[in-house]
């Protein structure tokens, strides 16, 4: 009776020992720790395996023959962690600034004495004259956002091509991989591909997740909002129009009230235009000369006016008489009022005898002057 030999191995997943006859070398079998299907290997084995080594020193070693360049990462965006660093202690911001040239702008700084109270002042100044030139011209400051709305959703929709060719490019390569194991035998190269698999699989679910934070309808919200916010800044001038604002519309603009206010003496000469009339006007004015509404914005109305004839407001004023008119408009009243009091309560003999008194009155007036002035001697 021959004897039983026993090999051992490790799962190529798990790394679980498994003992078995070498008769079921070549057979496939489930891993008692794990459950996944491995195939046991036959006699003679063809490397000598009694227990794989670590999976470190196998990733190690195939890696070794692929190391790649470090990387630089002072060569990598600055943060936005360094830019408002940056802001803070006053220093501007370039285009395409690095890690490195950020880093080393802060060490400058910090190294060198600074008078961080007189640098608050100044911050605080520039943004108090800058509070009040987007109050003083709110129509010209909402172009700004619209402006930097849309640099933004441009961005955010590169970014989004950009995280969708990343993802695409990973699923490849996992695929690819997927592919090339289930189409190898050799046990070390099997061990390899599952530990690239692995490290794929996890680049694959970074790549899913940052193409699914960049948001580019949240982008496309932002940019409809402000274009939005400028034509309602321009409705709300004319005193008419209160009806067709919302709360958002007036919770949006409550920092441009005094404005408003004193727009409104232009806008009150106009019936409420439609949004779409105040974006036309908007948009050929802005082609015109971009910067109107920071030197002329009254130039709204005129434009509006010849735009769309219709909307003025015909005049008002045959109704409103001139001083002469009213006085005579005043008079006919009073007499109307004092008429029908008399013939109401019956006054008009009490006037009469009062009238007919007067000449007697005048009379006895004049013969006591005299007497008072030419006494008897």
């Amino acid at each position: 009776m021959s004897e039983i030999t026993y090999l051992k191995i490790a799962c190529e997943r798990c790394d679980g020992h498994i003992e078995y006859p070498s008769e079921l070398g070549g057979q496939s079998i489930q891993c008692p720790h794990c459950k996944h299907e491995i195939t046991l290997p036959p006699l003679p084995i063809p490397f000598p395996v009694i227990q794989q080594p670590a999976r470190s020193s196998i990733k190690k070693a195939s890696n070794a023959s692929q190391k790649k360049p470090r990387h630089n990462f002072r060569n990598d965006p600055a943060t936005e962690a360094q830019k408002d660093v940056l802001k803070r202690i006053g220093i501007a911001i370039k285009e395409g600034l690095t890690k490195g040239e950020a880093s080393d702008l802060i060490d400058h700084a910090k190294a060198e004495p600074v008078d961080f109270e007189a640098e608050e002042k100044i911050r605080k100044a520039k943004y108090e004259e800058q509070r009040r030139f987007q109050l003083q011209y709110p129509s010209y400051h909402l172009k700004e956002l619209i402006a930097e709305a849309a640099k933004d959703l441009q961005e955010t929709k590169k970014e989004k091509r950009e995280a969708k060719a990343l993802l695409t490019k990973k699923n490849k390569n996992l695929a690819a991989a997927q592919q090339k194991r289930a189409t190898t035998t050799d046990g070390p190269e099997q061990i390899k591909l599952d530990l690239e698999m692995m490290d794929l699989e996890s680049e694959v679910g970074e790549a899913e997740e940052t193409f699914d934070v960049i948001d580019v309808g949240e982008a496309k919200d932002e940019l409809r909002y402000e274009s939005r916010l400028r034509i309602r800044f321009w409705k709300a001038t004319f005193p008419s129009s209160g009806g067709s604002l919302t709360m958002d519309d007036w919770e949006g603009l409550a920092d441009y009230e005094e404005t408003i206010g004193r727009y409104s003496e232009f806008g009150c000469r106009f019936k409420v235009p439609s949004d779409k009339q105040i974006s036309d006007v908007l948009a050929a004015l802005d082609r015109d000369a971009p910067a109107w509404d920071k030197t002329e914005p009254e130039r709204f109305y005129s434009a509006l006016a010849a735009a769309f004839p219709d909307l003025t407001r015909k005049e008002q004023g045959r109704q409103y008489a001139g001083p002469q008119r009213v006085g005579c408009l005043v008079i006919i009243g009073a007499t109307t009022i004092a008429w029908y009091l008399l013939r109401h309560f019956k006054l008009f003999d009490l006037l009469k005898s009062v009238l007919s008194s007067v000449p007697n009155c005048l009379q006895h007036g004049s013969e006591r002057l005299c007497a008072l002035f030419n006494p008897p001697f």
